[in-house]
């Protein structure tokens, strides 16, 4: 296990699918590779993340450097053996499950102030939020109101698409929200303990258009650059769509 509280957990490929993996980022530092197998979990350390850049006194006044807790792992969604890994002090590794405790890129943390491109302002206690897998410009999000917002900032920059009340009593609130990767279904958590699946509308999906027959790629070019047109019309944006794309194509390659 790991030896400190685990932050995030991700599925990952796996080789045989009778033996499903999975894997974990802790707050020792470490990214854990999961594989169930007959009723078991075995273990293999996918990456060891390096000392923090900040050491912790102990009582004794000595400066211990400690590993930089993991707390944030995510996945290529093509690529899916390489993976992105965030840590407390703001650093961001890359890494691949094919080479363990190889760290390929490191991405250091910024070191200035961080402008807001939009805001939306809904008046509300939002608990969780999450970009839709299918379109590049939609997101969702949920909050003490009970309700769950969608928005599609390439329509509307202002006001949200769709607005749907879930809890029956205003006391009870919305958790937790999450995208299927696959099919357009929305799952929503409360806090009384209900879990609500949701189906989007074609008119909360809409891709950039492309001509017929294109693949994967090309798709997924058109998403990015829609995403990329949006945050140019924005006047902290338009500074930042050139650094925005090789800053992607960083993480691509």
């Amino acid at each position: 296990k790991h030896f400190g509280p685990v932050w995030q957990v991700k599925w990952c490929a796996t080789d045989d699918p009778h033996y499903p993996r999975f894997c974990s980022a802790g707050g020792d530092g470490k990214v854990m590779r999961w594989t169930c197998i007959k009723g078991e979990l075995r273990q293999v350390l996918i990456l060891d993340l390096p000392s923090a850049t900040k050491p912790t006194r102990l009582e004794d006044g000595t400066l211990l450097a400690l590993p930089g807790p993991a707390i944030a792992l995510d996945f290529h969604r093509l690529r899916k053996e390489l993976f992105l890994v965030g840590t407390e002090d703001g650093k961001i590794y890359k890494a691949t499950v094919n080479d363990p405790g190889i760290i390929e890129t490191q991405f250091d943390a910024h070191d200035f102030a961080v402008q807001c491109l939009m805001r939306f302002d809904l008046c509300t206690s939002l608990q969780d939020i999450g970009w839709s897998p299918h379109t590049s410009t939609t997101f969702a999000t949920c909050g003490a109101d009970g309700k769950v917002y969608v928005f599609d900032i390439y329509s509307s920059k202002l006001e949200p698409i769709c607005e749907q009340l879930l809890a029956s009593q205003t006391d009870k609130m919305c958790t937790k929200i999450v995208f299927n990767r696959v099919h357009p279904i929305l799952l929503v958590g409360d806090e009384s303990g209900w879990c609500i699946c949701l189906k989007l509308s074609p008119n909360l999906r809409r891709k950039a258009k492309t001509s017929k027959g294109v693949d994967l790629q090309l798709g997924d070019d058109a998403e990015f650059n829609k995403l990329v047109q949006v945050l140019a019309r924005t006047v902290a944006g338009e500074a930042k769509t050139d650094i925005l794309t090789s800053q992607t194509a960083d993480v691509e390659e």
